[in-house]
Order: C-alpha cells, then sequence, then structure tokens
C-alpha cells in the first residue's frame, strides 16, 4: 500500500504482520514499550523510504530470522509464528 499498489484483501493480513512485528520488538509485555528500540527511526521515515526498509526486511527469510531475534523477551516464544506469517503473507520461498 506504500507503494501506491491497487488494495487486495492480502494488504489487511500484511498489516497485521506488521503490528504484530512492532508489538514483538517494541513491547516487554502487554502495555509497556521499551522505548529504545533498533526500528524506532521508522517512526520518522517516508512512505517511499518505510516500504523499501521493509521490503528488504521481509524478502530473504534468512535475513527476516536475524532480525526477529531482537524480538523482546516477553514475545520470543511468538517467532516461529511471525516466521509462518511471514512467509504466507510475502510468499518467500513460492517466487
Amino acid at each position: 500500500m506504500l507503494l501506491g499498489k491497487k488494495h487486495f484483501f492480502r494488504h489487511n493480513l500484511e498489516s497485521f504482520f506488521w503490528v504484530l512485528f512492532w508489538i514483538c520488538v517494541y513491547y516487554n509485555r502487554l502495555g509497556k514499550d521499551i522505548s529504545i528500540t533498533k526500528f524506532k527511526y521508522w517512526n520518522y521515515k517516508n512512505t517511499i523510504k518505510l516500504a523499501k526498509l521493509k521490503s528488504r526486511l521481509v524478502s530473504r527469510e534468512r535475513h527476516f530470522l536475524n532480525y526477529i531475534k531482537i524480538f523482546t523477551p516477553y514475545f520470543k516464544l511468538l517467532i516461529p509464528y511471525v516466521n509462518k506469517l511471514q512467509k504466507v503473507v510475502f510468499l518467500i520461498d513460492r517466487r
């Protein structure tokens, strides 16, 4: 959507993915943010740059797995599920 493409139902699933990702890297437990995260600078990027950053993050599973290691301790158990969701939403390994 950030790149101006036509909206499909899959984009709703992608939005859910990014909200879940943000929660897992930004919150230590429900309602308690950690204030500092490697991705906080995303809040200050324009939509084109943000879309490119996000695209790079999820384009390769190996690359993505390195990033999700920084999930806060409270959400680390969600790593395998977020990884599965990433594969489905972004069609990883099925190009």
